[in-house]
């Protein structure tokens, strides 16, 4: 190389973009028993979340189900929790927020009775025993004895009053605001779960269960608040399966029945009658116009002939949808859309398509290669028309050893990792190995080699620790240990410490 050409070469990479380092730090926490889930909640009101986990420890006869949290300093989380809460035997779902019961947030259950919660008198500590605060009708009356989950009960729409509650329960949707008195049931929105039972002599085979009469799967709406009119209030949309329901807000109240109600028919007689079809609906603003858009998913058939179609149908405000969507895909395998993103920042959203091909022979490669490679693609639209960006590829280890199965897990999305405002992959795939791939603006929208990455014990759970809306996110890696101790690996984001 000439030396005329150096002053030229050093001028062009002075005006690359240069990227910032990231900065997470590993620290183990310690939690009794197995670790269930995990969640940011700003509990004492610092403008800084706190990590809260459900753990279940104890036998058959006598489980313990715990809510525990840890208050972030600005070196990360301390092995112990700040608090442990033993939660009763009686609570089915838990979150947190401010209903103005006591200083900063309200831990909230729902259990076979209606409302308590965790409510403190003064800062610090909360109480070891929730009080009663609102009685209900109809919740529901089936606490698991393995598992107490976060649910999003709590929501500050727009057009609202303030904080409210989104309660479920078997005759509908319960809508709670605080009053002068404690807390009032505002709205009661008609909105039953949807059922499905079994009969034992429906489940036969050398491994059939019999410790039941009827099996019973319960699914409760999705409940997602978005302006469906671009009125500037935040109405309620609820999606079973492929059906979705609109309550609109009007005079910062919901209407109790919904203005619209459409189911989009994805399952044919076959589906019907297998039972086979896995249906999803996601709603965004797709299409760039301000109203919500339908991506309607069908995932049907056996492991080595699954096919997945995906729709698009768009919003037409209070009214739905329109009648005919205006994309379709087909796909052999496994291609069912992962979320709906505003990948680069630019308030415009995009849709994540992951695909797997499950035909036989693309499955024993899978089983010499002990690795499953999937495709993720990124799908835009533009007014009405619907087109796919380029592939790239993210692997999953496959262990055949004993029981089998996929080590690792499809990536985690969502967040920004490194602070530049695009949103980042967390990889899980390897099964022991944690990888950073940065959010970039191109197509594939993320880099394909790792930028940074971390060793874990396993994958196969994982989720954000988000200290603050939109600040830089951290990640939470739990899973079981030997005994009755779980084990949490928190890599912790200094960009997002106080």
């Amino acid at each position: 190389m000439s030396r005329r050409m150096l002053p030229f070469l050093l001028a062009l990479f002075s005006t690359l973009p240069l990227r910032a380092q990231v900065a997470l730090v590993r620290q183990e926490l310690q939690a009794p028993g197995r670790v269930n889930h995990v969640a940011s909640r700003d509990l004492d009101g610092d403008g800084t979340a706190e990590l809260l986990v459900i753990t279940r420890q104890g036998t058959d006869e006598n489980p313990i189900r715990r809510l525990l949290y840890w208050t972030p300093g600005a070196d990360g989380f301390k092995p112990q929790p700040t608090q442990s809460l033993d939660l009763p035997a009686d609570a089915v779902i838990v979150d947190a927020c401010d209903v103005g019961l006591g200083p900063g947030m309200e831990i909230l259950l729902l259990t076979d009775q209606g409302l308590s919660a965790f409510v403190r008198s003064a800062p610090g500590p909360y109480p070891s025993t929730p009080q009663a605060v609102l009685p209900l009708p109809a919740t529901l009356p089936f606490p698991d004895e393995e598992d107490a989950p976060f649910y999003d009960m709590c929501h500050t729409p727009k057009g609202g009053s303030g904080v409210e509650l989104w309660v479920p329960g078997g005759r509908g949707v319960s809508v709670v605001r605080p009053a002068e008195s404690g807390l009032a049931v505002q709205e009661q929105l008609i909105m039953r779960p949807k059922a499905y039972h079994l009969s034992g002599d429906e489940f036969r085979g050398p491994r059939a269960r019999r410790d039941f009469a009827v099996l019973t799967t319960l699914v409760m709406p999705k409940l997602v608040s978005l302006d469906a009119d671009k009125d500037g209030d935040d109405d309620l949309y609820a999606l079973v399966e492929d059906t979705v329901s609109l309550y609109v807000r009007e005079g910062g109240k919901l209407s109790t029945e919904p203005v619209v109600r459409r189911n989009f028919n994805l399952r044919n007689a076959t589906d019907r009658a297998k039972r086979n079809a896995v249906m999803d609906v996601m709603l965004g603003d797709i299409s760039g116009d301000g109203l919500p858009d339908a991506v309607v998913t069908k995932l049907a058939g056996g492991m080595t002939s699954l096919k997945t179609e995906t729709r698009l149908y768009l919003g037409t405000g209070k009214t739905g949808f329109e009648e005919k969507p205006v994309g379709t895909r087909r796909a052999d395998g496994y291609a069912t859309p992962l979320a709906i993103l505003d990948l680069e920042g630019d308030g415009k959203l995009e849709v994540l398509e992951p695909q797997v091909g499950t035909a036989p022979m693309t499955v024993a490669g899978m089983l010499i290669k002990q690795r499953v490679d999937v495709d993720v693609r990124v799908l835009r639209s533009h007014g009405r028309d619907f087109y796919e960006g380029k592939d790239m590829t993210v692997s999953f280890s496959l262990d055949t050893s004993g029981a089998g199965g996929v080590k690792g897990s499809l990536p985690l999305l969502g967040q920004d990792v490194d602070g530049d405002g695009l949103k980042d992959i967390i990889s899980l795939g390897t099964g022991h190995k944690v990888e950073l791939l940065r959010g970039i603006k191109s197509d594939p929208p993320f880099e394909e080699d790792e930028s940074w990455s971390g060793s874990v014990p396993s994958t196969l759970r994982a989720e954000w620790y988000v200290p603050r809306p939109g600040s830089p996110a951290s990640v939470v890696v739990f899973f079981p240990t030997k005994g009755n101790t779980g084990t949490m690996v928190v890599f912790f984001n200094l960009k997002g410490a106080k």
